[in-house]
């Protein structure tokens, strides 16, 4: 597996961590940053997959180009 994919389900993890110590604590600010940083994980993790995607989808057909 890609080590950015895997970065962007800690961050996940992370968030979701810290967004459930905001609700403890009730501090609002702390639950913002803790969604935030799961949907920047998240992000990270669709980016890398889409990448992937791509450069296998590339490999793929830049095979079937005649030049």
């Amino acid at each position: 597996m890609n080590k950015d994919i895997d970065e962007g389900k800690a961050k996940q993890v992370k968030g979701k961590a810290r967004e459930e110590a905001g609700k403890a604590a009730d501090d609002t600010s702390m639950e913002i940053d803790g969604a935030s940083e799961q949907v920047l994980g998240k992000i990270q993790e669709e980016w890398e997959k889409q990448k992937g995607i791509s450069k296998k989808h590339w490999t793929t057909n830049s095979r079937n180009l005649s030049v």
